[in-house]
Order: C-alpha cells, then sequence, then structure tokens
C-alpha cells in the first residue's frame, strides 16, 4: 500500500486530461459514484476510472464530498485489464494479473464482468 503522497508524488496527475464523465448521486444524497476516461499528458493509452464519494456533511447541510474509492485500469476495447490500481482513504496498491486471462473482460479482482 503507497500513501497518497508517494502515489501523486512528482507530479504524476500534471496534465491529466478527463473525458466522458458521468456521475450519479444515489437517493439521499450520502453516496456517490462517478466515471470518466483518464488521458496522460504523454498522450499515451487511456485508464478508465470509477470513485466511490460519500458526503460527510450534516442533515441539511452544504454537501462535503470525501472521496471513498478510486479504481483504475488500463482501458482498450475488447482487451482484458492487465491491472488494475485501487485506492482508498489510506492510498493504493497495485494489482497485476498472473497468467492469461479467460472469460469476459473485467477488472481484476471484480470476477466475471
Amino acid at each position: 500500500l503507497d500513501d497518497w503522497e508517494a502515489v501523486l508524488g512528482g507530479g504524476v496527475t500534471s496534465g491529466l486530461r478527463l473525458c466522458s464523465a458521468d456521475a450519479l448521486v444515489g437517493q439521499g444524497g450520502r453516496h456517490a459514484w462517478s466515471t470518466g476516461i483518464e488521458t496522460p499528458s504523454s498522450g499515451l493509452g487511456t485508464l478508465l476510472c470509477t470513485q466511490r464519494w460519500i458526503n460527510l456533511a450534516p442533515e441539511g447541510g452544504a454537501p462535503e464530498w470525501r472521496l471513498a474509492q478510486h479504481r483504475t485500469i488500463p482501458y482498450t476495447l475488447d482487451v482484458d485489464a492487465p491491472g488494475a490500481l485501487r485506492c482508498d482513504r489510506r492510498g493504493c496498491v497495485a494489482l497485476q494479473r498472473l497468467g492469461v486471462a479467460t472469460g469476459p473482460a473485467g477488472m481484476p479482482g471484480d470476477g466475471r464482468a
């Protein structure tokens, strides 16, 4: 597990572009989910990202969204992801697929898509 300082150090997200973003706020406004496609500043490759958010505001107060979970996978049409980056409030861990992928494309650790 790498802490957020290590994960975001060295300007790794500098110039990162986000497109095809979407968000959904759950009933009651306490939880939300967002997705998007990230393109690194190098322009090489794309990453599919998903986030889960929690609203910490007291009932009736202005929203105070906090990131609860962030996941990123290399994204190529019809290709199973060779790895994933899964993050929470503590930091991130990289997961790598071992062996040959079987079954439909999906995110490592999530089972069949």
